[in-house]
């Protein structure tokens, strides 16, 4: 099993949760954070595991697929996650509830920045594959335009979490991103024959199996003990 792109996802992952930690006072979970606990708290033990199991599931799955895009959904995945784990460590005097989360956060965890770097790496070896047979000019500047509306696309979801934006100046930089990065995804997803496609999509396969086979264990291992905390804490 090759999760080569752990060694990017998990720095990502620790260095957002010092920033969580730090810049607690400026990001915005609190409502989030509440309106996930009322939804929970509302339903059966049933409807608990179901609840935590299908949102992690959806958001790894997602994250896995769209990391076809220049790997840009896995890593605003593993930024937003570092800072959410760090504000809720800061809000935890005391390292008893801090025991208590991390019996199932850890699980939860590992299975995320799994499904995170299995997506990342079919967004960043199509980018290597296609530096390396488009050493061109054009070539190479159309990827790196790309390449600078995905950074305005990770760059706007950080900032808003720290920094309080209006609607339009979001619109405005998702906008803008997304006319910087569109023509570079259709030349990125053209391929020059059937074989180089073929490969590709073969690599999808590859990581949907270490997926079904890794990932989805462990959050049903994550839910399980998550809805047991719940219910007895």
């Amino acid at each position: 099993m090759k999760l080569v792109y752990l060694k990017l996802i998990l720095p990502l992952f620790i260095i957002s949760t010092f920033f969580g930690m730090v810049f607690q006072e400026n990001i915005f979970f609190d409502n989030f954070i509440q309106d996930s606990q009322d939804e929970i708290l509302s339903k059966n033990s049933i409807g608990i595991f179901m609840s935590i199991f299908s949102h992690n599931l959806i958001i790894t799955f997602l994250s896995l697929i769209f990391g076809t895009i220049f790997g840009i959904v896995p890593i605003i995945g593993t930024l937003i996650n570092g800072l959410f784990l760090g504000y809720i460590i800061s809000q935890y005097p005391s390292i008893t509830p801090l025991l208590k989360i991390s019996s199932y956060a850890l699980v939860e965890i590992s299975a995320i920045l799994i499904s995170f770097s299995l997506g990342t790496s079919l967004g960043f070896e199509r980018i290597k594959h296609y530096f390396k047979k488009n050493k061109k000019k054009k070539g190479v500047i159309i990827l790196t335009i790309g390449i600078i509306g995905f950074l305005m696309i990770v760059s706007n979801s950080i900032i808003s979490m720290l920094i309080p934006l209006s609607l339009e100046i979001k619109l405005i930089l998702i906008i803008l991103g997304a006319i910087f990065l569109a023509p570079a995804i259709i030349v990125f997803f053209k391929f020059e024959n059937r074989k180089e496609k073929k490969e590709y999509f073969n690599k999808i396969g590859k990581n949907l199996i270490i997926y079904s086979k890794i990932v989805i264990p462990l959050l049903l291992i994550a839910a399980i003990i998550e809805t047991i905390a719940i219910i007895i804490w």
